[in-house]
């Protein structure tokens, strides 16, 4: 399966998002009858796929695909845990491209608080969660005129 995930990854830097898509898919099927559908190895699969999705332009497949990762990273790890506030950041951004900031910003604003704590202030995860809610933020202020 480490086989499919990186050929996955390969697929998709070179720009064949349709083939990794299918890998993605075929690994995330396996994950889940070999370790359950709540295992860390079959989220981070998941969230690949979900990351796929959004840079296909899925923002809604990616939505339902983060929050199911989301929601489970926070079941098991906590809602402050670094794993579940990367998702958190990501479903955040799907979230903008369906243009909702509303729901987006304090998602974006837990992430890059949470990071921060245990990150440090100029991590790369922080300051993407941090240009996250300033694009919600805007988006936000943008729509109210």
């Amino acid at each position: 399966l480490d086989s499919i995930d990186t050929l996955a990854v390969v697929l998709t830097t070179l720009g064949r998002r349709d083939e990794a898509e299918g890998l993605f898919a075929e690994e995330i099927v396996a994950l889940q009858r070999i370790n359950g559908p709540d295992h860390p190895q079959t989220l981070a699969a998941e969230a690949n796929l979900a990351g796929l999705k959004l840079a296909k332009g899925d923002a809604p497949g990616a939505e339902i695909v983060f929050r199911r990762v989301h929601d489970s990273r926070a079941r098991q790890f906590g809602a402050e845990d670094p794993r579940t506030l990367d998702v958190a950041e990501k479903l955040a951004w799907s979230l903008c491209v369906l243009e909702r900031s509303d729901e987006a910003e304090p998602l974006f604003r837990r992430a890059e608080v949470g990071l921060r704590a245990t990150l440090g202030d100029l991590h790369p995860r922080v300051l993407r969660a941090l240009a996250g809610l300033a694009t919600a933020t805007s988006d936000r202020v943008a729509r109210r005129g």
